[in-house]
């Protein structure tokens, strides 16, 4: 969230992130980075020798300096540390636990004049124009899309909020990881979910919960499920969250709370906020994949290199392509090159995308970075005709008529678009085929791709495709004699 802080505090994470990835810098070197004095950045170093405990900054006439880590602890909890020392954050968290605040409460709430709470304000509202938030200040709250407040807290939360002594909060928080556990036990969808990522719900059930509490509803959709929860018989569970929060715990109250996760795109908009308020860790998780990405596109179709910062600009919130209004959009070359992207993405991850990250790939990212490619690159769409040519596929099969009518219809019926079936009975040097769906268990030819299905003796491959077209219910596109 560095882009809200005073200059002081971007400099002082700027410089933390400088020192971590260098052994040792010269002050000139730190000053070119930076675009400040060496008084300044002499000033900053000594500021971050005595304010943080995990780190400090040693010097060498001869080296410069080194930044040396008394801890386990990652950058990212000290770069937390500075944000949350901030006006505006301290400001916002606030604004989540209350409904409204004046003034004079923030006043004595933070130690801070009325005039800085004032600019903090302008400089909030200025920053997050675009993003539809607003803190009004007769009272002061935070208002604007719900789904974008959800993930502006989000953003702080996952990164510091749950990592560190939380003082009097920390009774409300083992209480919804309670609360989480029950309402993953009762909902199926919800465990799928978050089972993996425990600590995702029981920060969206955080904001939620105080927002809900504070009258900051999201009107309820017709198409949300409606379900009764068990835990609500327990009386522990509703007493204590009584207790806690000052409402009620029911059936409405939880449905809206359980549908607002899982159907509405917080994934999506917390990771839009995060190119606002990026973290270290944060933006390598998704920057260093789509660049990867991109130059695998780049080399394959010999597109013009995509730079770290124009990968930036692609991805950035509302972003768009310099020039395209000029230039006619092709839909088809749009919908290839995404599921080109989507394929190189998956090929990529050897392991599961967190819930945060796979939405945000399949329905931001890869939408905005195939959007902007075609625009980056003119003859794209000839260059994409050229390797979108159906596979030509040669099915040779030692078996009875029946039986090969059955397995090209029922691969045509999921592949047609794909792939161009030939049903041989031989094959010669002369053909041309990609690939060669055979039951022959040892086929001459090296030189050509080869599946091999189910051999003979036996029907153990008609049984099979038998089963799965009675299955699919696929009997009114294929001839009933093929079954037989």
């Amino acid at each position: 969230m560095r882009s809200l802080l005073p200059s002081r505090d971007k400099r002082i994470i700027l410089t933390l992130e400088y020192l971590t990835f260098n052994e040792w810098v010269s002050l000139k070197n730190i000053t070119d980075y930076l675009g400040y004095s060496e008084k300044t950045v002499r000033n900053d170093l000594g500021f971050i020798s005595s304010e943080f405990d995990d780190i400090s900054v040693v010097s060498s006439p001869q080296l410069g300096y080194q930044l040396i880590k008394h801890s386990s602890a990652p950058l990212e909890s000290i770069v937390s540390q500075v944000i949350d020392g901030t006006l505006i954050f301290q400001l916002l968290q606030l604004l989540l636990l209350n409904s409204s605040c004046k003034l004079a409460e923030l006043e004595s709430a933070l130690f801070i004049s009325a005039n800085s709470i004032r600019n903090a304000v302008k400089s909030f509202n200025r920053y997050m124009k675009n993003d539809n938030l607003t803190i009004e200040n007769r009272p002061f709250r935070l208002v604007g899309n719900e789904l974008k407040i959800t993930s502006l807290f989000f953003v702080r939360m996952q990164q510091s909020y749950f990592n560190r002594d939380i003082g009097q909060e920390k009774p409300i928080l083992q209480y919804i990881e309670t609360l989480a556990k029950r309402l993953m036990a009762d909902n199926k969808q919800l465990k799928q979910t978050f089972q993996d990522d425990p600590t995702t719900l029981t920060t969206l059930l955080y904001i939620r919960i105080y927002r809900e509490k504070n009258n900051f509803s999201v009107p309820t959709k017709k198409v949300y499920y409606q379900q009764d929860y068990r835990l609500l018989y327990d009386e522990k569970i509703s007493s204590r969250f009584f207790q806690l929060f000052e409402i009620e715990l029911d059936k409405k109250l939880l449905n809206r709370l359980v549908n607002f996760i899982l159907f509405e795109p917080v994934a999506i908009n917390y990771l839009e906020l995060l190119y606002h308020f990026s973290h270290t860790s944060d933006f390598n998780q998704i920057h260093q994949p789509l660049l990867y990405v991109t130059n695998q596109m780049r080399q394959k179709l010999a597109l013009p290199q995509v730079t770290p910062n124009e990968l930036i600009t692609i991805i950035a919130p509302k972003a768009q392509a310099k020039g395209s209004e000029n230039l006619q959009f092709d839909f088809d070359t749009h919908h290839f090159l995404l599921e080109i992207l989507k394929y190189e993405l998956a090929a990529l991850f050897e392991k599961k995308h967190s819930y945060n990250q796979q939405p945000f790939f399949d329905n931001y990212l890869l939408v905005e970075l195939a959007y902007k490619l075609q625009f980056h690159c003119l003859d794209l769409s000839s260059r994409l005709k050229e390797i979108n040519q159906p596979m030509k596929v040669a099915v040779l099969l030692s078996s009875n008529k029946a039986h090969k009518q059955l397995t090209t219809e029922f691969l045509s019926y999921y592949f047609g678009k794909q792939l161009k079936y030939t049903l041989v009975s031989s094959l010669t040097d002369s053909q041309d085929y990609d690939l060669i769906i055979t039951n022959t268990v040892d086929y001459p030819k090296d030189d050509i791709a080869v599946l091999k299905i189910a051999s003979f003796p036996g029907d153990e491959h008609l049984e099979q495709l038998t089963k799965l077209t009675e299955a699919h219910s696929l009997t009114h596109y294929i001839n009933n004699n093929s079954t037989k």
